[in-house]
């Protein structure tokens, strides 16, 4: 089974876990996107895996302000649709409720990053210059969420 995360958003990641963990940040243009995805799912169908997606759902933060929701909304849409048209299966999770699953509400990003480098050691999350990688972190978790509710399914 692979199973995918997508943080969308600009500052999103893209998050794939099989036998081994694998991300990338969110692409700038969505065809770049469907070529990943596509890959994957040309991947699953090879080795004939099963393949599942938990995406953010979107949501309008404060003072986000009419343009920025508007594109992001946008941006979503595409995200939407390259999982549509792969027929990759997905299913839309809250913050809050993948979150709650790693102890992170009301937690800083970096706490993200901590929960992912306990469960996958080795995965750098941080540019050369420091900056934190905190959409590839929290991409990783929802592809993990999505693996706990398979085995949850499965038992």
């Amino acid at each position: 089974m692979i199973y995918l995360g997508i943080d969308p958003g600009q500052k999103g990641g893209v998050a794939s876990i099989r036998e081994e963990v694998e991300v990338i940040d969110m692409p700038a243009n969505p065809s770049d996107l469907y070529k990943h995805l596509y890959i994957i799912k040309s991947n699953s169908e090879i080795s004939g895996d099963n393949i599942f997606c938990i995406l953010e759902a979107a949501q309008v933060m404060p003072k986000q302000g009419i343009k920025g929701a508007f594109t992001y909304g946008i941006g979503y849409g595409k995200i939407k649709a390259c999982l549509d048209i792969l027929e990759i299966p997905y299913q839309e999770i809250h913050p809050a409720k993948w979150k709650k699953e790693y102890s992170l509400i009301n937690k800083g990003k970096d706490a993200s990053i901590k929960v992912v480098q306990q469960l996958f050691p080795g995965i750098e999350l941080y540019t050369p210059r420091g900056r934190m990688l905190d959409g590839r972190a929290e991409a990783i978790l929802m592809a993990d969420y999505g693996r706990r509710l398979y085995v949850k399914t499965e038992t």
